[in-house]
């Protein structure tokens, strides 16, 4: 009689919990909103012909008709450099968007050069994924009040600070992220890869190491198709601004956010890369033509934002999108990925092109060099 009574209230306990994180949720959701738009539309900014982009890459783009400039940027502080370049070199826009932007060295240094950017008049567009933004609320609420600026966090999380709770009650929507990368400076030259913004990806200061990646700088045709991309991105509903989600900043907030940033910069490992950043060997590599450029047919590949949604199939999906890209290798054909996940239909679809007589090469993770089992 006891047990019964015990399993019965067991079973009662259980209920109650069940019952009891139902409501929470319910209360959750009702209580933070995503905000609903239509919000504002912009597009990319293109600087004329007698901006700086356009004088440097002149010479280079001359002749190639159809072809990009592609200049490879393995080197993980060149490719940070990079970055700083095309901002620091910029005179009508700077659109970026990104996964992760980190609360750090590199994430810090990247802000400092928007807002210098920003205050000569440059007109920046910022479009973050939010699951990609923890502990960044009030930084990108003080950077979105700036004049010339705007920040938009892509499929957003209502609650802010148990965005577990998110998950729980919207899970389909919120596993869904954008992890595009791509930065663009004027609508003439571009950097793109597998970077992220933070320590993690540029140098040795995070406690989780470096991670080895790549990223491509570009320009030319292809431009256009980033372009385009990013705008997809920007004006689609997912993408709510910034005020919207985080509310205003106060000057004195602002101000006291930028003192904080520059401690952190002051401190002598963090100071000694900002000065190697700035190292004579490593600046206007970019627009100067001093590293190594190659020609060749550039396509951009991408999901259509309304995935989050679960609303593409078939062909609309990127992998259909890849397989008609790479089309029918004749001779090689070279894949660079960390995820190596082809399924079985993926796996089909290489047997015909090695069957074929192409040679086929794939650089990917071992177990040993990776963060995801």
């Amino acid at each position: 009689m006891k047990l019964e009574l015990l399993h019965i209230l067991g079973f009662a306990l259980i209920a109650g919990l069940i019952a009891l994180a139902g409501v929470t949720l319910i209360v959750a959701r009702l209580s933070h909103r995503r905000p609903k738009g239509p919000f504002p539309k912009s597009h990319m900014q293109v600087a004329p012909e007698t901006g700086r982009f356009a004088t440097a890459l002149q010479d280079r783009l001359a002749g190639i008709e159809t072809k990009s400039a592609v200049q490879l940027l393995a080197d993980p502080l060149d490719a940070l450099a990079a970055r700083l370049e095309l901002i620091d070199a910029a005179e009508v826009s700077l659109d970026l968007q990104y996964y992760i932007w980190q609360n750090d060295t590199a994430g810090a240094i990247m802000l400092g050069a928007l807002r210098k950017a920003a205050k000569r008049g440059v007109h920046i567009r910022l479009l973050i994924d939010d699951n990609g933004t923890a502990g960044m609320d009030r930084t990108l609420a003080a950077l979105d009040q700036l004049p010339n600026v705007d920040v938009r966090l892509f499929n957003p999380f209502p609650i802010r600070t148990a965005r577990f709770l998110g998950y729980l009650s919207d899970f389909r929507r919120l596993n869904r992220r954008m992890h595009n990368k791509a930065m663009i400076a004027d609508g003439r030259m571009a950097i793109l890869g597998g970077r992220n913004i933070g320590d993690d990806y540029f140098n040795s200061l995070s406690e989780s190491g470096l991670y080895m990646d790549l990223d491509v700088a570009v320009a030319g045709p292809v431009l256009a198709q980033i372009g385009k991309q990013f705008d997809l991105y920007w004006n689609a509903p997912p993408a709510i601004p910034a005020e919207k989600m985080l509310g205003g900043c106060e000057a004195k907030e602002a101000e006291t956010i930028i003192k904080t940033e520059e401690v952190r910069l002051s401190e002598p490992e963090a100071k000694r890369y900002a000065d190697d950043l700035q190292h004579p060997d490593r600046l206007s590599r970019l627009l100067s033509g001093k590293a190594r450029v190659i020609f060749a047919e550039a396509q951009l590949i991408y999901d259509h934002p309304s995935k989050i949604h679960g609303l593409l199939q078939g062909r609309k999906l990127l992998w259909q999108y890849l397989v008609r890209a790479l089309g029918q290798p004749l001779e090689e054909l070279v894949l660079v990925t960390p995820y190596l996940v082809p399924t079985r239909t993926g796996v089909r679809y290489l047997k015909r092109i090695a069957k074929s007589g192409a040679t086929i090469k794939v650089l990917t993770n071992s177990y040993a060099a990776t963060d995801v089992a």
